[in-house]
Protein backbone atom coordinates (compact mmCIF):
# COMPACT_ATOMS: atom_id res chain seq x y z
CA UNK A 1 0.00 0.00 0.00
CA UNK A 2 1.66 3.39 -0.92
CA UNK A 3 1.26 6.69 1.28
CA UNK A 4 0.05 9.61 -0.35
CA UNK A 5 2.04 12.61 -0.70
CA UNK A 6 0.78 15.14 1.33
CA UNK A 7 0.13 18.48 -0.26
CA UNK A 8 2.89 21.53 -0.23
CA UNK A 9 2.27 24.99 1.10
CA UNK A 10 3.06 28.10 -0.48
CA UNK A 11 6.59 28.14 1.41
CA UNK A 12 7.26 24.70 0.22
CA UNK A 13 7.38 24.98 -3.49
CA UNK A 14 10.78 26.36 -3.65
CA UNK A 15 12.30 24.99 -7.33
CA UNK A 16 9.56 21.86 -7.67
CA UNK A 17 9.75 23.08 -11.48
CA UNK A 18 13.18 24.24 -12.01
CA UNK A 19 14.55 20.98 -13.09
CA UNK A 20 11.52 20.95 -15.57
CA UNK A 21 12.54 24.04 -16.97
CA UNK A 22 16.10 23.00 -18.24
CA UNK A 23 15.03 19.56 -19.40
CA UNK A 24 11.34 17.99 -20.48
CA UNK A 25 9.60 21.65 -19.76
CA UNK A 26 6.57 22.19 -17.93
CA UNK A 27 3.10 22.90 -18.49
CA UNK A 28 -0.16 25.11 -17.36
CA UNK A 29 -3.76 23.36 -17.37
CA UNK A 30 -5.92 26.21 -16.91
CA UNK A 31 -10.34 26.27 -15.75
CA UNK A 32 -12.67 28.21 -15.52
CA UNK A 33 -11.61 29.33 -11.94
CA UNK A 34 -8.76 31.43 -13.60
CA UNK A 35 -11.76 33.51 -14.98
CA UNK A 36 -13.90 34.01 -12.25
CA UNK A 37 -15.83 36.21 -11.10
CA UNK A 38 -16.04 37.74 -14.54
CA UNK A 39 -17.69 35.08 -16.24
CA UNK A 40 -20.64 32.82 -14.96
CA UNK A 41 -19.73 29.30 -13.08
CA UNK A 42 -21.23 26.18 -14.68
CA UNK A 43 -24.54 26.27 -12.54
CA UNK A 44 -25.18 30.15 -13.32
CA UNK A 45 -24.42 28.96 -16.80
CA UNK A 46 -26.81 26.60 -17.00
CA UNK A 47 -30.05 28.38 -15.52
CA UNK A 48 -29.15 31.14 -18.07
CA UNK A 49 -29.61 28.81 -20.89
CA UNK A 50 -32.62 27.35 -19.32
CA UNK A 51 -34.07 30.69 -18.75
CA UNK A 52 -33.41 31.99 -22.24
CA UNK A 53 -35.10 28.81 -23.85
CA UNK A 54 -38.15 28.54 -21.54
CA UNK A 55 -38.58 32.01 -19.08
CA UNK A 56 -39.08 31.41 -15.88
CA UNK A 57 -37.49 27.84 -16.22
CA UNK A 58 -34.48 29.14 -13.65
CA UNK A 59 -35.83 27.29 -10.73
CA UNK A 60 -36.28 24.10 -12.87
CA UNK A 61 -31.89 24.21 -13.33
CA UNK A 62 -31.65 24.53 -9.45
CA UNK A 63 -33.62 20.94 -9.12
CA UNK A 64 -32.46 19.48 -11.80
CA UNK A 65 -28.75 20.27 -11.01
CA UNK A 66 -28.86 17.95 -7.81
CA UNK A 67 -29.77 14.88 -10.80
CA UNK A 68 -27.55 15.80 -13.41
CA UNK A 69 -24.66 16.58 -14.20
CA UNK A 70 -23.88 20.33 -16.03
CA UNK A 71 -23.42 18.71 -19.65
CA UNK A 72 -26.56 16.77 -19.31
CA UNK A 73 -28.58 19.88 -18.70
CA UNK A 74 -26.94 22.13 -21.40
CA UNK A 75 -28.16 19.06 -23.52
CA UNK A 76 -31.49 19.16 -22.55
CA UNK A 77 -31.49 23.49 -22.92
CA UNK A 78 -30.07 22.65 -26.27
CA UNK A 79 -32.88 19.90 -26.86
CA UNK A 80 -35.73 22.29 -25.89
CA UNK A 81 -34.48 25.28 -28.24
CA UNK A 82 -35.57 25.74 -31.83
CA UNK A 83 -32.44 26.91 -33.21
CA UNK A 84 -29.51 24.37 -34.85
CA UNK A 85 -25.82 23.86 -32.88
CA UNK A 86 -24.47 26.69 -34.05
CA UNK A 87 -27.32 29.21 -32.81
CA UNK A 88 -27.14 27.44 -30.04
CA UNK A 89 -23.74 28.12 -29.72
CA UNK A 90 -24.10 31.97 -30.32
CA UNK A 91 -26.82 31.69 -27.38
CA UNK A 92 -24.25 30.14 -25.08
CA UNK A 93 -21.03 32.79 -26.36
CA UNK A 94 -23.74 35.37 -25.44
CA UNK A 95 -24.77 34.16 -22.21
CA UNK A 96 -21.22 33.70 -20.56
CA UNK A 97 -20.07 37.36 -21.97
CA UNK A 98 -23.64 39.24 -20.81
CA UNK A 99 -22.40 40.48 -17.35
CA UNK A 100 -18.41 40.67 -18.62
CA UNK A 101 -19.00 43.10 -21.41
CA UNK A 102 -22.07 45.26 -19.59
CA UNK A 103 -19.86 46.19 -17.12
CA UNK A 104 -17.80 48.54 -19.56
CA UNK A 105 -19.29 51.75 -21.64
CA UNK A 106 -19.52 51.46 -25.07
CA UNK A 107 -16.70 52.91 -25.87
CA UNK A 108 -14.61 50.45 -23.51
CA UNK A 109 -16.34 47.71 -24.76
CA UNK A 110 -15.28 47.94 -28.09
CA UNK A 111 -11.59 47.72 -27.05
CA UNK A 112 -12.02 44.34 -24.90
CA UNK A 113 -13.72 42.48 -27.75
CA UNK A 114 -10.42 43.73 -29.90
CA UNK A 115 -8.63 42.10 -27.33
CA UNK A 116 -10.51 39.43 -26.39
CA UNK A 117 -10.49 38.56 -30.49
CA UNK A 118 -7.04 39.67 -30.93
CA UNK A 119 -4.76 36.69 -32.45
CA UNK A 120 -1.11 37.76 -31.45
CA UNK A 121 0.44 41.21 -29.39
CA UNK A 122 0.56 43.09 -32.46
CA UNK A 123 -3.05 43.56 -33.78
CA UNK A 124 -3.63 46.06 -30.72
CA UNK A 125 -1.26 48.75 -30.09
CA UNK A 126 0.83 48.64 -26.84
CA UNK A 127 -1.21 51.97 -25.78
CA UNK A 128 -4.64 50.11 -26.17
CA UNK A 129 -3.57 46.86 -24.40
CA UNK A 130 -2.25 48.83 -21.55
CA UNK A 131 -5.93 50.37 -21.24
CA UNK A 132 -7.14 47.09 -21.40
CA UNK A 133 -5.33 46.01 -18.44
CA UNK A 134 -6.38 49.03 -16.64
CA UNK A 135 -9.90 48.43 -17.41
CA UNK A 136 -9.44 44.56 -15.81
CA UNK A 137 -7.27 45.89 -12.92
CA UNK A 138 -10.00 48.78 -11.82
CA UNK A 139 -12.49 45.81 -11.71
CA UNK A 140 -10.69 43.03 -10.82
CA UNK A 141 -7.42 42.98 -8.80
CA UNK A 142 -6.92 40.68 -6.55
CA UNK A 143 -10.51 39.08 -7.28
CA UNK A 144 -9.82 37.65 -10.59
CA UNK A 145 -6.07 34.92 -10.45
CA UNK A 146 -5.46 35.25 -14.86
CA UNK A 147 -4.45 38.98 -13.36
CA UNK A 148 -1.87 37.04 -11.45
CA UNK A 149 -1.02 34.05 -13.45
CA UNK A 150 -0.36 36.08 -16.71
CA UNK A 151 2.34 38.58 -15.69
CA UNK A 152 4.85 35.62 -14.44
CA UNK A 153 3.82 33.68 -17.53
CA UNK A 154 4.83 36.67 -19.74
CA UNK A 155 8.09 37.42 -17.88
CA UNK A 156 9.14 33.28 -18.60
CA UNK A 157 8.18 33.38 -22.76
CA UNK A 158 11.00 32.58 -24.22
CA UNK A 159 13.18 31.84 -21.99
CA UNK A 160 13.98 28.29 -20.33
CA UNK A 161 11.20 28.70 -18.01
CA UNK A 162 8.07 29.09 -20.23
CA UNK A 163 5.34 26.70 -20.01
CA UNK A 164 5.95 24.22 -23.30
CA UNK A 165 2.37 24.39 -23.38
CA UNK A 166 -0.66 26.17 -22.34
CA UNK A 167 -3.86 23.69 -21.98
CA UNK A 168 -7.26 25.70 -21.80
CA UNK A 169 -10.42 24.10 -20.97
CA UNK A 170 -12.26 27.58 -20.83
CA UNK A 171 -14.18 28.53 -24.01
CA UNK A 172 -13.07 31.71 -23.21
CA UNK A 173 -9.66 33.79 -24.19
CA UNK A 174 -9.08 35.84 -20.98
CA UNK A 175 -5.82 34.42 -19.84
CA UNK A 176 -4.76 34.85 -23.68
CA UNK A 177 -5.83 37.86 -23.94
CA UNK A 178 -4.12 39.45 -20.92
CA UNK A 179 -0.79 37.31 -21.90
CA UNK A 180 -1.10 38.90 -25.14
CA UNK A 181 -1.38 42.74 -23.11
CA UNK A 182 1.69 41.76 -21.33
CA UNK A 183 3.64 40.67 -24.10
CA UNK A 184 2.27 44.08 -25.79
CA UNK A 185 3.05 46.21 -23.25
CA UNK A 186 6.66 44.64 -21.95
CA UNK A 187 7.89 45.27 -25.58
CA UNK A 188 6.70 48.88 -26.16
CA UNK A 189 10.22 50.33 -27.05
CA UNK A 190 10.73 47.86 -29.25
CA UNK A 191 7.81 48.67 -30.95
CA UNK A 192 8.21 52.13 -31.00
CA UNK A 193 11.87 51.61 -32.62
CA UNK A 194 9.18 49.97 -35.33
CA UNK A 195 10.92 46.26 -34.05
CA UNK A 196 7.42 45.14 -33.56
CA UNK A 197 6.24 42.82 -30.97
CA UNK A 198 7.32 39.25 -31.33
CA UNK A 199 4.41 36.48 -31.08
CA UNK A 200 5.54 33.99 -28.52
CA UNK A 201 2.15 31.98 -28.71
CA UNK A 202 0.18 30.12 -30.85
CA UNK A 203 -3.52 29.90 -30.79
CA UNK A 204 -5.10 26.33 -31.47
CA UNK A 205 -8.48 26.05 -31.62
CA UNK A 206 -8.85 22.76 -33.58
CA UNK A 207 -6.15 19.96 -34.62
CA UNK A 208 -5.26 21.60 -38.14
CA UNK A 209 -4.26 25.09 -36.27
CA UNK A 210 -0.61 26.29 -37.29
CA UNK A 211 1.93 25.93 -34.88
CA UNK A 212 5.21 27.54 -35.22
CA UNK A 213 8.51 26.81 -34.20
CA UNK A 214 9.64 28.89 -31.26
CA UNK A 215 6.30 29.20 -30.71
CA UNK A 216 4.23 27.60 -27.50
CA UNK A 217 0.55 26.28 -28.28
CA UNK A 218 -1.81 27.68 -26.27
CA UNK A 219 -4.18 24.71 -26.67
CA UNK A 220 -8.62 25.40 -26.60
CA UNK A 221 -9.63 21.40 -25.42
CA UNK A 222 -12.61 22.47 -25.45
CA UNK A 223 -13.00 24.57 -28.30
CA UNK A 224 -13.66 28.66 -28.12
CA UNK A 225 -16.54 30.52 -28.64
CA UNK A 226 -16.62 33.76 -30.66
CA UNK A 227 -16.62 36.98 -28.99
CA UNK A 228 -19.93 38.52 -28.79
CA UNK A 229 -19.70 41.53 -31.52
CA UNK A 230 -16.14 40.61 -32.84
CA UNK A 231 -15.13 39.87 -36.09
CA UNK A 232 -14.27 36.23 -36.27
CA UNK A 233 -11.92 34.38 -38.84
CA UNK A 234 -11.78 30.42 -38.59
CA UNK A 235 -8.45 30.89 -37.02
CA UNK A 236 -9.91 32.56 -34.21
CA UNK A 237 -12.43 30.62 -32.56
CA UNK A 238 -14.02 26.86 -32.73
CA UNK A 239 -17.30 27.15 -32.00
CA UNK A 240 -17.84 23.59 -33.45
CA UNK A 241 -15.44 21.89 -31.01
CA UNK A 242 -17.14 23.40 -28.03
CA UNK A 243 -17.62 20.43 -25.45
CA UNK A 244 -20.65 21.95 -23.43
CA UNK A 245 -23.16 19.45 -24.29
CA UNK A 246 -23.03 15.96 -22.58
CA UNK A 247 -22.95 14.76 -26.54
CA UNK A 248 -20.21 16.43 -27.57
CA UNK A 249 -18.31 15.40 -24.13
CA UNK A 250 -19.49 11.37 -24.87
CA UNK A 251 -17.96 12.07 -28.39
CA UNK A 252 -14.66 13.42 -26.70
CA UNK A 253 -14.96 10.53 -24.42
CA UNK A 254 -15.21 7.50 -27.04
CA UNK A 255 -12.40 9.21 -28.76
CA UNK A 256 -8.47 8.46 -27.51
CA UNK A 257 -7.56 9.57 -30.59
CA UNK A 258 -8.97 13.15 -30.87
CA UNK A 259 -6.65 16.26 -30.90
CA UNK A 260 -7.74 16.98 -27.98
CA UNK A 261 -7.10 13.99 -26.41
CA UNK A 262 -3.67 13.60 -27.69
CA UNK A 263 -2.73 16.88 -26.72
CA UNK A 264 -3.81 16.10 -23.12
CA UNK A 265 -1.93 12.56 -22.99
CA UNK A 266 1.46 13.84 -24.67
CA UNK A 267 1.64 16.85 -22.37
CA UNK A 268 0.75 14.93 -19.24
CA UNK A 269 3.27 11.85 -20.42
CA UNK A 270 5.89 14.26 -21.28
CA UNK A 271 6.16 17.25 -18.89
CA UNK A 272 4.87 17.87 -15.46
CA UNK A 273 1.44 20.14 -15.60
CA UNK A 274 0.60 22.70 -12.97
CA UNK A 275 -3.48 22.72 -12.67
CA UNK A 276 -4.38 26.07 -12.01
CA UNK A 277 -8.39 26.80 -11.58
CA UNK A 278 -9.62 23.29 -12.05
CA UNK A 279 -11.82 21.02 -9.71
CA UNK A 280 -10.22 17.81 -11.10
CA UNK A 281 -13.60 16.34 -11.42
CA UNK A 282 -13.81 16.27 -14.73
CA UNK A 283 -14.17 12.34 -15.77
CA UNK A 284 -12.13 12.74 -19.27
CA UNK A 285 -9.42 14.30 -17.55
CA UNK A 286 -9.63 12.14 -14.93
CA UNK A 287 -9.31 8.96 -17.26
CA UNK A 288 -6.41 10.77 -19.49
CA UNK A 289 -4.25 11.60 -16.23
CA UNK A 290 -4.93 7.68 -14.78
CA UNK A 291 -3.75 6.35 -17.87
CA UNK A 292 -0.16 8.32 -18.35
CA UNK A 293 0.25 7.67 -14.24
CA UNK A 294 0.00 3.57 -14.29
CA UNK A 295 2.15 3.63 -17.13
CA UNK A 296 4.78 5.32 -14.95
CA UNK A 297 3.93 3.08 -12.09
CA UNK A 298 4.44 0.42 -14.51
CA UNK A 299 7.92 1.59 -15.61
CA UNK A 300 9.00 1.97 -12.08
CA UNK A 301 8.13 -1.21 -11.02
CA UNK A 302 9.86 -2.61 -13.77
CA UNK A 303 13.24 -1.23 -12.59
CA UNK A 304 12.70 -2.49 -8.90
CA UNK A 305 10.67 0.76 -7.25
CA UNK A 306 7.29 -0.66 -7.04
CA UNK A 307 6.74 1.41 -4.01
CA UNK A 308 7.80 4.72 -4.98
CA UNK A 309 5.44 7.22 -4.21
CA UNK A 310 5.26 9.15 -7.60
CA UNK A 311 3.77 12.37 -8.30
CA UNK A 312 4.71 14.13 -11.81
CA UNK A 313 2.34 17.26 -11.25
CA UNK A 314 0.82 19.67 -8.99
CA UNK A 315 -2.66 21.25 -8.60
CA UNK A 316 -2.84 24.39 -6.99
CA UNK A 317 -5.82 24.85 -4.68
CA UNK A 318 -7.45 26.87 -1.87
CA UNK A 319 -6.36 25.90 1.51
CA UNK A 320 -9.81 24.55 2.85
CA UNK A 321 -8.46 25.16 6.69
CA UNK A 322 -9.57 21.71 7.80
CA UNK A 323 -6.53 18.96 8.16
CA UNK A 324 -9.06 16.40 7.40
CA UNK A 325 -10.58 18.02 4.24
CA UNK A 326 -7.41 18.40 3.08
CA UNK A 327 -6.04 14.85 3.69
CA UNK A 328 -9.09 13.49 1.62
CA UNK A 329 -8.81 16.00 -1.01
CA UNK A 330 -5.21 15.19 -1.61
CA UNK A 331 -5.85 11.04 -1.15
CA UNK A 332 -8.47 11.97 -4.30
CA UNK A 333 -6.06 12.61 -7.01
CA UNK A 334 -2.89 10.76 -5.34
CA UNK A 335 -3.52 8.21 -8.16
CA UNK A 336 -3.49 10.36 -11.13
CA UNK A 337 -0.11 11.02 -10.21
CA UNK A 338 -1.30 14.71 -8.76
CA UNK A 339 0.04 16.53 -5.63
CA UNK A 340 -1.47 19.58 -3.85
CA UNK A 341 -0.06 22.98 -3.17
CA UNK A 342 -2.48 24.25 -0.77
CA UNK A 343 -3.09 28.27 -1.39
CA UNK A 344 -3.77 30.78 1.23
CA UNK A 345 -5.34 33.14 -1.37
CA UNK A 346 -6.14 32.87 -5.19
CA UNK A 347 -3.68 35.79 -5.75
CA UNK A 348 -0.85 34.20 -4.57
CA UNK A 349 -0.74 32.41 -7.75
CA UNK A 350 1.50 34.03 -9.62
CA UNK A 351 4.29 34.76 -6.64
CA UNK A 352 3.79 30.61 -5.72
CA UNK A 353 4.65 29.89 -9.37
CA UNK A 354 7.84 31.92 -9.95
CA UNK A 355 8.59 30.40 -6.60
CA UNK A 356 8.07 27.10 -8.09
CA UNK A 357 10.22 28.19 -11.40
CA UNK A 358 13.16 29.55 -9.29
CA UNK A 359 16.22 27.06 -8.63
CA UNK A 360 16.29 26.03 -4.72
CA UNK A 361 17.72 29.46 -2.66
CA UNK A 362 17.43 31.84 -5.51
Amino acid sequence: MRVNKPGLTEDKVDGLLASAAHGPGWALCIGAGTSLPVFPDWNRLVKRLFTRVSPGAAQLASGLGAIFSPDALIQAAFARSEGDAERFASVISEELYRDFLESFTIEERRLVVRALSAVRPGDLSPARWTRFLELLRARWEGQMSCLSIAPLVSDTLGSSRSPAAILSFNAEPLLLAVLNAHQATHHERDADRGGGVPQRVDRVVRGISNRSVGRIPYVFCHGLLPVPGAEVSQHAASPDKLVFSESAYLQLAANVYSWQATSFLETCAARRVVFVGLSLTDANMRRWLSWVHDSRMDELEQIGRAEAVSTQHFWLNLDPGDPELRSWIEASVAHLGVRLVWLTSWDAIGPVLARMLNPRGT
